[in-house]
């Protein structure tokens, strides 16, 4: 934790390249000062899809520190890491946070709004991009991305996603997605599953293709004890959600458990690029 910013959570992430792709377009931030956690699976090739998760991943940084400057300390993303190592919005330019400054925390719909400002802002980077490249709407590079935003006083988070990755909240021994994949395969199961399912990894919505992306944006109660963990498909393709929820039954440290879901992720095949980010809320 930042001296000067302390928070109520105990962190850790991993990322890894799997056992077939040659290198890894996933990305991830905690972010301890912030208590912000986020999870990029980018897309596009020929390194496309790491320059669409790095962005997206620092827009979204930037502009949660632009709008509650005094949430970070001068040690700032200390506790941060990334396949694409972004560099921190607010590194030493900010001062520690007055621990009776509640604005953020106290206001749920402020801090909605600032998450749908960052996913537009990031969004708007990405597609410049890619009409910079002459790419026309919907094609180029893109990212999936999922986040979570701890907000300490009211014992609350704001959780967004666009695309596949996922959230999972461990509570009681149970697991529980919270989050609903944006692909063809969902929305099949959701019309009923009949016929042919479509493949799984066809996503209808991401950070980066088109001029706007729709994301899902909630408020979380918290309760002590809870563990949330963020993923890339690279984890849920490869291992069934029973398998997840033993293995964080099974580890206490979150450090390990990372370590554990990646092995397992690679043990099944490892087709993707594998992220995983945990946070329990003490």
């Amino acid at each position: 934790m930042n001296n000067g910013s302390p928070r109520r959570m105990a962190v850790a992430g991993l990322t890894d390249i799997g056992q077939e792709r040659d290198h890894n377009e996933d990305g991830y931030l905690i972010d301890e000062a912030l208590a912000l956690l986020l999870v990029a699976d980018g897309m596009g090739g020929h390194a496309m899809g790491e320059v669409a998760s790095k962005t997206a991943i620092e827009t979204i940084a930037e502009v949660v520190c632009e709008h509650d400057p005094e949430l970070l300390s001068a040690a700032s993303l200390a506790g941060s890491g990334s396949a694409n190592d972004p560099a921190g919005p607010c590194d030493g330019s900010t001062t520690a946070r007055d621990p009776d400054d509640t604005t953020v925390d106290e206001d749920p719909t402020y801090a909605l709004g600032v998450i749908q400002t960052a996913l537009a802002s990031s969004n708007r980077k990405i597609n410049e991009l890619n009409r910079a490249h002459n790419l026309p709407k919907g094609r180029g590079m893109g990212t999936t991305i999922v986040g979570l935003w701890l907000l300490e006083n009211d014992q609350r988070a704001i959780l967004f996603h666009v695309g596949d990755s996922r959230v999972y909240r461990y509570r009681g021994g149970r697991l529980v997605q919270l989050t609903r994949d944006h692909t063809l395969y969902q929305e099949w199961l959701d019309d009923g599953g009949h016929g042919v399912p479509p493949k799984r990894n066809i996503i209808t919505r991401a950070i980066g293709p088109s001029p706007a992306a729709e994301a899902d944006v909630s408020v979380q109660n918290l309760m002590k004890g809870d563990v949330f963990l963020l993923c890339s498909d690279g984890l849920t393709g490869m291992v069934d959600d029973a398998v997840i929820e033993q293995t964080l039954r099974s580890n206490s440290d979150l450090a390990a458990t990372c370590e554990a879901l990646v092995r397992l992720a690679n043990d099944g095949g490892g087709t993707d690029n594998i992220t995983v980010t945990l946070a329990r809320w003490l």
